[in-house]
């Protein structure tokens, strides 16, 4: 072998050697950026599940507000005194402001104190029922502005008893 040939060898030898490091690399480069994008699709996936679980903790939270805001109304006591129908009650849910009743049958509602507050005894009137006969059943309604400030409604029916005197308000629809 001439010292030509000798040089090209080992040229030649020394491009092998530096392909096969180049390839060492390349691969190791091509894992590293496998792990690189696995790491990123990890990461990507917790941000997802971060995402869904902070909206579904807000959608709770809205849940509860809203019902929180709702007023439950706990029936004491009912009757008729002339042409009036009363029923007694305690809100025992928020507070409700401005409130208005809307009956059929003829009949005009009307809630003292138009303000209702958490606990407190509030009752509830119809105007003209002609004794003995009551509408059977009627429908009302209470409308009201709740403590998010959006106007809300309530559906009763009052359907007479056994005995035929007024029975409690039945929540319809609501």
């Amino acid at each position: 072998m001439t010292p030509n040939e000798i040089i090209t060898a080992g040229i030649s030898a020394l491009a092998l050697i530096v392909a096969g490091l180049a390839l060492i690399y390349s691969r190791r480069s091509a894992d590293a950026a496998q792990k690189s994008a696995e790491a990123a699709q990890r990461a990507n996936d917790l941000m997802a599940r971060q995402l869904e679980l902070a909206k579904e903790e807000q959608n709770r939270q809205l849940q509860k507000d809203i019902s929180e805001s709702r007023p439950v109304f706990s029936w004491r006591s009912w009757g008729c005194v002339g042409s009036e129908i009363y029923y007694d009650f305690i809100n025992q849910g928020a507070l409700i402001t401005n409130a208005k009743v809307n009956a059929d049958g003829g009949l005009e509602g009307w809630l003292e104190p138009k303000d209702a507050a958490t606990g407190q005894l509030a009752h509830l009137k119809f105007r003209g029922v002609k004794k003995p006969q009551h509408p059977d059943p009627f429908n009302f309604s209470i409308e009201f502005t709740d403590k998010l400030n959006e106007r809300r409604k309530i559906n009763y029916v009052v359907r007479l008893g056994s005995s035929g005197d007024l029975a409690r308000p039945e929540l319809v629809n609501n």
